[in-house]
């Protein structure tokens, strides 16, 4: 299917692992395991990663973003474009693909939605890996949470605490019903900034209708914030 959709380029030796797996087994290994992989020592013996393959836990009746990575390697010539320059337009390929994953990973009693992103050097992929699977779960939260709420009594109170550290908390409340009190922890990765997270968030909040919250960027100073102007 790769080939067929031009992902693979001028590259004709081509592999991908037997498994999916996470962002902490990868992580697990040094800078310097990633520079020596697939090298050989004086004693011929090849330096390898070893990735095992990570289940996916779901909890019936919940939706929740899961983030899994599928290594491989490529061997194309030094003069032609690689294949992060051939499956860069994910437009072209994305959609079958994710078709593919969905369909092998869904159960009888449990529906799969891959999303695919770009492929990347292994240490790009972990950055860009963890930013993806907490956008997509504040995205799950927040429309979820909303939905609810403005089926039952209407559009909820939102205050977003962005001076708790390495994280930013979104609070969803209503004062028309007290057991409605929903939180969502955003971590923020020491590379990152909270601005970044906050465009996040805020652009969402757009995208789906929400009318204003109040945003804590520092200890007592709080802001409303107007999602219409």
């Amino acid at each position: 299917m790769l080939e067929r959709l031009g992902v693979l380029g001028h590259c004709k030796n081509f592999g991908l692992a037997n498994c999916l797996t996470d962002y902490e087994s990868l992580h697990q290994y040094p800078l310097d395991s990633w520079r020596l992989a697939g090298q050989y020592d004086q004693l011929k013996n090849m330096a390898a990663l070893d990735f095992p393959d990570l289940p996916i836990d779901v909890l019936s009746g919940s939706e929740a973003a899961h983030l899994r990575f599928l290594c491989g390697v490529a061997l194309s010539p030094v003069s032609a474009p690689s294949i992060f320059e051939s499956a860069g337009d994910i437009g072209r390929w994305g959609i079958k693909f994710a078709e593919a994953v969905s369909a092998q990973l869904s159960t009888a009693d449990c529906s799969v939605l891959a999303l695919p992103r770009p492929p990347r050097p292994l240490i790009r992929s972990l950055e860009e890996g963890y930013w993806a699977v907490r956008e997509v779960g504040f995205q799950l939260f927040a429309s979820n949470a909303i939905n609810h709420s403005r089926l039952k009594f209407g559009e909820p109170d939102i205050s977003i605490d962005s001076s708790a550290g390495g994280k930013v908390l979104v609070r969803l409340s209503s004062l028309f019903d007290e057991s409605f009190d929903r939180t969502y922890d955003f971590p923020v990765a020491p590379y990152e900034s909270h601005d970044q997270a906050l465009e996040t968030i805020d652009q969402f909040f757009r995208d789906i209708g929400v009318q204003r919250y109040k945003l804590k960027v520092s200890e007592g100073e709080e802001q409303y914030v107007n999602c219409e102007t």
